[in-house]
């Protein structure tokens, strides 16, 4: 249950939010229930626990991933947005807590959570901790993935898993440790990781041979952007583009800090619409031009299809192109309409017309 849609995989059913309201999630799990699930995994939205839609569900475990800039035209600040998000562990039934010690909000959490679970990439972010943990003790990088070594709290181990990028290890890490801390066995969890495939539209890789990647992400945000790139770098053989645009009538001070990052971090840029709503896309491209130091060297592209089909034809065969912001979505929001646009049919359709 989440962004991507609520349902049991392969029959997820797209919902108007992340979180549903406290009537519709005790129906979604009763007809999980009823279809034969024994473990539903939820995306818990700030707003879903400041408004108090998970207030009556107990929870076998809650992870913590990491806390960047978001929301903030619903929660003010920072400080109030963390907070909300703390609320999961301090003011609701959690269960098991796994918190990303890396975080650096993470980390202040584990002070006044002695029963968590902490995990981290970086050894040293454990400093001082004495509860569980789980740690990395090395990562390879591959066109197929990567290779995971760790220590924890329940013995050590390894495991491979084709998914890109940093946070996916991180991401994989929180998941092994919220299994291993609810009592499951770890040999058949690190003999199922080669299974494992990317979320829809999470980094979800579209290749052929002799082809550039394309490599489709749901990035929004300037930290999960960051993220992206900082991901696919380490995987790329040439050139690294970033696609993205902004949206409209949302948080407006991300979008020359969204701009920022793709300029240091990609090799090639190019600003496009995300869904501009009932802003002139113009105006919001004018924001993130602002926030590069060489806007000249940005191409300016408002299809999303054109964008992507520009940058495809134009990049080599060893180079990646990272379309963000849209990832699983099928739709863009006009001012006037809502149409049919999906970043993921657009690469497939790429691939097969360049054949």
């Amino acid at each position: 249950m989440g962004t991507t849609g609520n349902g049991l995989l392969g029959q997820i059913v797209p919902a108007a939010n992340t979180t549903g309201s406290a009537i519709e999630i005790p129906h979604v799990l009763a007809e999980m229930v009823q279809q034969g699930a024994d473990y539903a995994a939820m995306e818990v939205s700030s707003h879903g626990l400041v408004q108090g839609r998970i207030s009556a569900l107990q929870f076998q475990a809650s992870i913590f991933t990491n806390l960047s800039r978001d929301h903030l035209d619903y929660h003010g600040d920072m400080a109030s947005y963390a907070d909300a998000k703390k609320t999961l562990f301090t003011a609701h039934h959690c269960g098991k807590a796994i918190i990303n010690a890396d975080d650096a909000v993470g980390r202040e959490w584990l002070l006044t959570l002695p029963e968590a679970v902490a995990v981290a990439q970086d050894k040293t972010s454990l400093s001082g901790w004495t509860g569980q943990a789980l740690w990395l003790e090395q990562v390879h990088y591959s066109t197929q993935g990567v290779t995971v070594r760790f220590d924890s709290s329940w013995g050590e181990g390894e495991f491979c898993a084709p998914l890109v990028g940093a946070f996916n290890v991180m991401n994989l890490m929180l998941a092994l440790a919220t299994l291993l801390a609810t009592g499951h066995p770890m040999a058949p969890l690190l003999a199922a990781a080669p299974q494992l495939k990317a979320v829809t539209g999470r980094m979800e890789v579209f290749q052929a041979p002799d082809k550039p990647m394309l490599v489709v992400d749901y990035a929004h945000t300037p930290d999960a952007l960051e993220k992206a790139l900082q991901a696919l770098r380490v995987h790329c053989g040439g050139e690294l583009w970033c696609i993205f645009g902004c949206g409209g009538d949302r948080d407006s001070g991300k979008r020359p800090m969204m701009a920022q990052a793709a300029e240091q971090l990609a090799d090639r840029v190019i600003l496009t619409d995300d869904n501009p709503r009932s802003e002139d896309p113009t105006a919001i491209m004018a924001d993130m031009l602002a926030g590069l130091s060489a806007p000249e060297t940005a191409a300016v592209v408002h299809d999303r299809a054109q964008a992507c089909e520009w940058a495809f034809t134009h990049a080599g065969a060893d180079d990646i192109i990272l379309v963000a912001g849209k990832g699983h979505e099928d739709y863009q929001i006009l001012a006037d309409r809502t149409i049919h646009y999906s970043d993921r049919e657009t690469a497939q359709a790429l691939l097969e017309a360049h054949a």
